[in-house]
């Protein structure tokens, strides 16, 4: 049942309107809540609870449209909010985007390149990726073949190579 202005009554409205039911009249608990006599009737004989609402049906397209896409965009598309979509989802088998990148795999002459190479940026160039890509690719490899032979550094220039 639904109010005077047609929106459904609350759960705390109806568990409210159970027990100002047993204190005070039928006329007064109509008033206190903004009710009608008929929606109280009604209240009264499901015994104060909200009225069953049917569950949103899910789209004729729902299984081609959400095929890779996010629940966000589902939810924005629809117009429709997380519970419902992701009840549709549970209930439509689609194919789910995986959550992430995928990461590149190490190239096969990457430990060569990175020996005859002075720095770990110039690898990176070559290959068109992230310094912080190939420093990943570099921690894959074994701990020999990690080292960059490249310039020396500021304590080397000022106090001379360690031996």
């Amino acid at each position: 049942m639904s109010r005077k202005n047609g929106s459904p009554v609350p759960v705390a409205v109806c568990e409210r309107a159970g027990r100002l039911y047993k204190r005070y009249g039928w006329n007064t608990v109509c008033e206190m809540l903004g009710i009608s006599s008929s929606t109280l009737h009604a209240l009264k004989s499901r015994g104060f609870k909200p009225a069953p609402r049917p569950l949103r049906p899910i789209p004729h397209d729902f299984a081609l449209v959400a095929d890779g896409r996010s629940t966000t965009w589902l939810q924005k598309h629809y117009h429709a909010r997380p519970q419902v979509v992701k009840r549709w989802l549970s209930e439509v088998p689609t194919e789910r985007p995986k959550c992430g990148t995928s990461k590149l795999p190490m190239p096969a002459d990457f430990a060569a390149r990175l020996a005859a190479s002075k720095t770990l940026k110039a690898v990176a160039i070559h290959y068109g990726v992230h310094w912080q890509t190939a420093n990943r690719w570099r921690s894959e490899l074994p701990q020999q073949d990690r080292h960059i032979d490249s310039a020396p550094g500021w304590v080397e220039r000022r106090f001379g190579r360690a031996a």
